[in-house]
């Protein structure tokens, strides 16, 4: 499982890493969502692909996680930050991003984890 969702103080912080397949990212929709629907409100997120070394998904893998997503109901809005350092990862995090239009979630990219990490938490 090359992923794992901590939470920390104010949002969650989700890190994938080393070498991800179609699998995994279902898995960690599932995973993600067993955690949120626990919660009486939904914290926001910071997931860190800077530790991923290779990705084998393709268009259909990020279609099925971000139709697992608009599928969904929250109990509250809340911000999704992707910190993708590298130019293949940011690619992958914006197609992830233009298909998961959650009203509910709003997604912003940044490519170092000091300013998810700020953005995250402001007010």
């Amino acid at each position: 499982m090359p992923f794992s969702i901590t939470e920390e103080p104010g949002h969650f912080f989700v890190k994938l890493f080393g070498v991800l397949t179609a699998r995994d990212l279902g898995d960690f929709g599932a995973a993600a969502w067993e955690l949120e629907k626990a919660q009486a409100t939904v914290l926001p997120r910071v997931t860190d692909l800077s530790e991923v070394e290779n990705l084998t998904v393709d268009f259909s893998a990020v279609w099925q996680l971000a139709e697992n997503r608009r599928s969904r109901t929250f109990p509250n809005s809340f911000k999704s930050a992707i910190v993708a350092p590298k130019d293949h990862l940011l690619g992958y995090a914006r197609m992830f991003q233009t298909l998961n239009d959650h009203p509910q979630i709003t997604i912003r990219i940044f490519r170092d984890m000091a300013s998810a990490r700020e953005w995250i938490l402001e007010k």
